[in-house]
């Protein structure tokens, strides 16, 4: 209860204290759409499905039930670490090791997106907590499993057994909410380690289903597609092609680790490692199996380091941390308390000793997590327009600025295309076409989910060299006769680009911008618009028109 109840403080106390409305997060925009729309418009259908479960407590609003998804999700999250935790070392380490994960600020940047992030890490935990407690389950009773006891004892050793097996089942499940929980997979091959050998059939099962479970949603790590992001490749820049390029990886993943480190210290990546060698290390229950949980955590984190390379950030290492981060928790657990679940020895207790490491640690990423959380709604009222944020210390994030990290998760006026959005699901008239220059990072969404969640006959065109491949002020000037006859909507970024710190759209789009922008009749802060009115019968699809490609399906985000 403790660590839920710091953990939904942090959680809920930040999300309420600093101004983080609107679709946040890299696939926000389009999951919250996809709610509406039907899950299987979504790569990752089971985000969606839960967002659709959920609208009917907020509203029907699709943006607020992901949020609320996120948020609920990072408390389960906390709660399953609790878990693992206690399995590992005894109830007061379980506490601990809750606690960090309800604090870190690594763990707690999921619960604030309105991505998959968070669901994905709440099924994956809780895939790896019962799977860790079958373990133990079936170590408990390892010493009752004699040839006069089998007959008594063999129910409840199959029942953990499939423990186990449902646990990595559960595992698996988690790739359809998202895969950036595969990591935890690593966390599951401590179960023999926990339990014993005669664990290993029913682990072997169990990693054989939830790899077929999580098979459809691992083609971008077994066939890697490079010109499709993030969604076609998970390998930075491609995979390995030679036995040199394989030995190679180790360095390549050390490497990406030390620039996160070196360009993200607010994830207190190096702090959290050191306690976790600690935490491994000092004596205690259980010693063996944390020593092996800190290398797969190394491994987990060094995997993920290797793949990605240069586009690693650090959303992308929350499920590899929290082998680490169950260790952190452990380490301010004093020694003499360290008993397994297996013991029943009694302590005598000295709360305000035992308590102190712990407030300390959770001073320390408490301070770091609200520190990184002002400083990116400060950006956001800069960029989006959202209310000042509040300063918790006056001063104390003159000198942080974490640009990198919003440019991953949205764009300088994501909140007014969403309000822009709204006003033209009124507006347009139907089967009216809607032509956008592309935005950066596939960040149109922010404006055509909403949209065509609301108004499915409209058509959103983005104007790309494929739709639009001559001169870019022929472009514009073609522009308002290709759209004559079915009437729609031309919508642009305003100039000057200075406006927008993070930048709105690519260098090579530059100049399109530049010619649309005397045509825009209806301006805002960061967006203006030029309605064209029918003016005859349809004719050619816009891109047509304009000399170009019909558009394929849109690109949906990772």
């Amino acid at each position: 209860m403790f660590c839920v109840l710091l953990g939904a403080f942090v959680r809920f106390g930040l999300f309420w204290g600093l101004d983080l409305r609107g679709a946040f997060g890299p696939d926000a925009p389009g999951a919250a759409a996809a709610a509406v729309l039907g899950p299987l418009s979504h790569p990752y259908p089971l985000h969606p499905l839960a967002i659709a479960l959920i609208r009917p407590l907020t509203g029907g609003d699709p943006v607020q039930a992901a949020k609320v998804l996120s948020l609920l999700s990072g408390l389960a999250m906390v709660v399953a670490v609790w878990s693992m935790g206690r399995s590992l070392a005894g109830e007061q380490a379980g506490r601990a090791a809750g606690a960090v994960a309800a604090t870190a600020p690594l763990l707690v940047y999921p619960a604030l997106l309105g991505g998959g992030d968070a669901l994905a890490l709440a099924i994956a935990c809780s895939g790896a907590a019962l799977a860790w407690r079958g373990a133990l389950h079936r170590k408990l009773l390892e010493p009752f499993s004699t040839a006069s006891n089998r007959e008594l004892f063999i129910i409840p050793i199959r029942r953990y057994g499939i423990q186990i097996l449902s646990g990595c089942v559960i595992l698996g499940l988690s790739a359809a909410a998202k895969p950036v929980a595969i990591p935890m997979v690593f966390l599951l091959l401590l179960v023999p380690f926990i339990g014993g050998r005669r664990t290993l059939p029913w682990l072997a099962a169990g990693l054989v289903l939830g790899g077929a479970l999580s098979s459809p949603y691992l083609g971008p790590l077994v066939h890697p597609v490079a010109s499709r992001g993030l969604l076609g490749s998970w390998w930075y820049p491609s995979p390995p092609q030679d036995l040199l390029e394989w030995a190679m990886l180790p360095w390549k993943g050390a490497s990406a680790l030390m620039d996160i480190q070196a360009g993200e210290p607010w994830a207190m990546g190096i702090p959290i490692a050191l306690l976790a060698f600690f935490g491994a290390i000092m004596p205690g229950s259980g010693r063996r199996e944390r020593l092996m949980l800190f290398l797969l955590g190394f491994l987990a984190m060094l995997s993920v380091g290797a793949m990605l390379g240069e586009r690693l950030r650090p959303r992308y290492l929350c499920s590899a941390l929290l082998g680490w981060a169950i260790l952190a928790g452990i380490a301010s657990v004093p020694p003499r308390v360290m008993v397994g679940a297996a013991a029943g020895h009694v302590i005598r207790r000295r709360p305000f000793l035992e308590a102190l490491p712990l407030s300390l640690l959770m001073s320390m990423l408490v301070v770091s997590t609200f520190r990184y959380w002002e400083a990116m709604a400060q950006l956001r009222t800069q960029e989006e327009g959202t209310a000042q944020a509040r300063s918790f210390l006056e001063g104390w994030n003159d000198d942080f600025r974490p640009v990198q990290d919003y440019t991953d998760n949205s764009i300088c006026g994501a909140l007014e295309l969403e309000r822009w959005a709204a006003e033209l699901e009124e507006q347009l008239p139907r089967d009216a076409v809607l032509a956008a220059v592309p935005l950066r990072d596939a960040r149109i969404w922010h404006l055509r989910g909403p949209l065509q969640a609301a108004r499915p006959d409209v058509n959103v065109v983005e104007l790309s060299r494929d739709c639009c491949p001559g001169d870019p002020a022929t472009c514009a000037q073609l522009l308002p006769q290709a759209l004559s006859g079915s009437g729609g909507l031309v919508i642009s970024p305003l100039l000057p680009q200075g406006r927008c710190e993070t930048g709105a759209v690519d260098h090579q789009y530059l100049p399109l911008v530049d010619a649309l922008e005397p045509m825009l009749r209806d301006r805002k802060t960061w967006y203006g618009a030029m309605t064209v009115h029918q003016a005859g019968t349809p004719g050619l699809p816009l891109c047509q028109a304009l000399g170009g490609q019909v558009p394929q399906a849109p690109a949906r985000l990772d």
